[in-house]
């Protein structure tokens, strides 16, 4: 017996129970409301509506189970509102497809991106790294013309083309040719020009035979076969420094440095002075050169200006002296110890200093020679006084004003005054005429008499000066400086005697004691006195006699 307790409703049969599980997922997570079932029943699930039974659903994963909440009482028009609301995410399944392909197509485009940059770089590097371009790259080919460089043979009738990088040597007019050094295998080679030949710079834009120069690197396309040259261009690679100064070269490691750069030569390196070869030894730092080269190799040195010697003389008279040569900087001639390095040529030079008036004057420096120039033609405004002194710590006036030696002073009469304490004070009066006068000076020291004082014990003694007597009590003498014999004489006492050395204006003093002579007493005779021969209580003894008498005193 079916149950018609929803005939009231419309009947409708529910969507399998496979794709009804995948839509209530889905809803569960866009965070829509639950589904229409109760899955708390142990028993059958009964639709909500429809007398269809449902076979029991088997237990779903914990992720598919819905929020533990009972559903709220049936209501039909929610269900209905429901089934509009799932029916608008039924195609978000094919919009995540659509996001997966269009990673996809990304990821494809940034590995493309990626490989392209690895190739480009390694090409890069390869451009860069390689000795030079291809020559077959650079000149147009006969489509007749096989080339036999990879080693294979020409067959009869074409061309043998090969293409190498040069340095012009040589050039000859008739016919018209060129001596060639093989950058590469460094040997040279004389190949004739043909007349079909193109004849290029490094931009392509083409020139004529005539802008060909010795020294010139080109890239060279000739027939081996006849020999017979093809096509000429410029080496795109070469660089020139033209023109530099302060040039100098190390022939011990095979170098030339130019102004801040630094290059190698070698054996073959072209060394050239005014179209002719010279040995690079003769480079000197002021010459101006031009270099031509690729890479860090100088091949091409050419000479565009030699230079000379510049010597001074006379230098030292001037007072902080400077010469400037053209437009360079300054020199101090105090500085100069040797002949100056000039470019050949003329040249403005100006001479300055304190003591002479600003010279001007034009020279010519002529290579490989030594230009001599004298400064005494220098017109001096003040001459220069060296003074001399002994001793050397006297003070020097001129004209009463304090100087120190040298000095400057105007031409004409001057009065120079040297004057030191215990020494003659000296006074000159010199006529200035030259540009350096030289001035000595010896100062006599002032002799004065030393002080010597003598006391004496006992007084009243008497004094000799190198034997000779000058008093007879205390007194002070008043002597010459110099070394004397002093010796002190009293009856009945020893002589004293003693050395002294007394300097200029000296004051010196001493305390001379005499010594008394003793005499012992002179034992008596005993058949004389009376007395027995005992001597035991006499003193014996021996008698000193008087010293002799002193000299006379000179009057």
């Amino acid at each position: 017996m079916s149950d018609n307790r929803f005939n009231d409703y419309p009947t409708k049969r529910i969507p399998d129970l496979k794709q009804k599980n995948s839509q209530d997922t889905q809803q569960s997570y866009f965070g829509h409301e639950e589904d229409d079932y109760d899955y708390e029943d142990d028993d059958v699930l009964e639709p909500a509506y429809d007398t269809k039974p449902i076979q029991r659903r088997r237990e779903q994963p914990e992720r598919y189970t819905p929020r533990n909440s009972r559903r709220p009482e049936y209501n039909p028009s929610q269900k209905r509102s429901r089934q509009r609301q799932s029916s608008r995410y039924e195609d978000r399944p094919r919009h995540s497809r659509s996001k997966a392909v269009v990673s996809g197509i990304y990821i494809g485009l940034l590995v493309l991106a990626v490989a392209a940059s690895i190739i480009a770089f390694i090409l890069l590097f390869q451009w860069m790294t390689r000795e030079g371009p291809n020559p077959g790259d650079l000149f147009d080919r006969d489509p007749s013309v096989t080339d036999t460089t990879n080693g294979s043979a020409t067959p009869a009738g074409r061309r043998d083309i090969r293409n190498i990088t040069t340095m012009v040597t040589g050039i000859t007019s008739d016919p018209r040719g060129l001596t060639l050094l093989d950058l590469d295998t460094r040997q040279t080679s004389e190949l004739i020009l043909s007349e079909e030949a193109e004849i290029s710079d490094a931009r392509g834009n083409e020139i004529t035979f005539s802008g060909l120069r010795i020294g010139q690197l080109l890239e060279v396309s000739y027939d081996t076969r006849i020999p017979e040259i093809t096509a000429i261009r410029e080496n795109p690679r070469a660089w020139t420094r033209a023109e530099r100064t302060n040039v100098h070269v190390n022939l011990d490691n095979s170098s030339i440095a130019v102004g801040h750069e630094a290059f190698v030569f070698n054996s073959q390196t072209l060394v050239l002075h005014r179209g002719e070869r010279i040995s690079i030894g003769q480079i000197r730092p002021a010459d101006s050169v031009t270099v031509v080269g690729i890479g860090d190799i100088a091949w091409l040195i050419q000479l565009d200006a030699s230079s000379g010697l510049l010597q001074l003389s006379n230098a030292d008279e001037i007072i902080n002296g400077r010469i400037t040569i053209g437009n360079l900087h300054p020199l101090f001639l105090s500085e100069i110890v040797g002949p100056i390095d000039v470019v050949e040529g003329p040249h403005r030079i100006t001479v300055e200093g304190e003591n002479i008036e600003i010279f001007a004057e034009t020279i010519v420096i002529v290579p490989g020679q030594t230009l001599t120039f004298d400064l005494s033609v220098v017109e001096m405004s003040e001459a220069t006084l060296n003074i001399t002194v002994t001793p050397a710590d006297a003070n020097i006036f001129l004209n009463n004003e304090p100087i120190t030696s040298p000095a400057q002073a105007s031409f004409g009469e001057h009065t120079i005054r040297v004057e030191r304490a215990g020494y003659v004070t000296e006074e000159r009066v010199v006529d200035i005429t030259r540009s350096t006068e030289t001035i000595r000076f010896n100062l006599e020291a002032v002799v004065l008499d030393a002080r010597f004082t003598i006391f004496t014990t006992p007084v009243n003694a008497e004094i000799f000066v190198d034997n000779q007597r000058v008093a007879t009590s205390n007194v002070t003498l008043e002597i010459a400086p110099g070394s004397y014999n002093i010796m002190v004489r009293l009856d009945g006492h020893i002589d004293y005697s003693f050395n002294i050395n007394l300097a200029s204006g000296q004051e010196a003093s001493r305390i001379v004691t005499l010594t008394p002579i003793y005499v012992p007493t002179i034992p008596t005779d005993p058949d004389t006195s009376g007395g027995n021969n005992d001597d035991s209580g006499s003193q014996g003894g021996f008698f000193i006699p008087p010293p002799p008498p002193p000299p006379p005193v000179n009057p």
